[in-house]
């Protein structure tokens, strides 16, 4: 079985603000405590759900012996998503994508080359990623799947 958390489910500014709202969820828990228990029961609640907003990230499950895979979505551990057959699969490839950032202190994108670890199904398909990262660690990642699966690794043409 190959599992893989491929990235997160918010990302970027998104994850500044639940940082917010945590700290807010702590400091109504600690008032609460002390003052109103409303305030506590609220920010428990605050904190629950920027907890589990934060937990949450995309993934694959891949089960080599049922010929079948998972793409899902978690969320304090429950994955969610549905089972599909496990198309006939002509090569693995490794593609660079640039992954933008935005950096607010020179008020500019910058951006750093990341690698999927895609799955080419034989009819042309819709490939289905089986991963992300940086050049180095998935080739790994790659070997594995291509043993696995009984499939090449394409060449990679950087």
């Amino acid at each position: 079985m190959f599992s893989k958390r491929i990235r997160p489910f918010f990302q970027g500014g998104i994850i500044n603000i639940l940082m917010i709202f945590g700290v807010i969820g702590i400091g109504a828990i600690m008032y609460g405590l002390k003052y109103d228990m409303a305030i506590l029961v609220l920010g428990v609640i605050i904190l629950i759900i920027t907890g589990s907003s934060l937990s949450g990230f995309y993934g694959i499950l891949i089960d080599y012996e049922e010929k079948k895979y998972k793409q899902y979505l978690s969320f304090l551990g429950i994955k969610i998503g549905t089972w599909h057959s496990l198309p006939q699969l002509e090569k693995i490839i490794l593609t660079p994508k640039k992954h933008f950032i935005r950096d607010s202190s020179i008020k500019s994108d910058m951006y750093h080359e990341i690698f999927l670890i895609k799955l080419i199904p034989a009819d042309h398909g819709e490939a289905i990623v089986a991963s992300m990262g940086l050049y180095g660690d998935l080739l790994i990642e790659a070997d594995t799947l291509s043993n696995n699966l009984e499939v090449p690794i394409a060449e990679n043409r950087r």
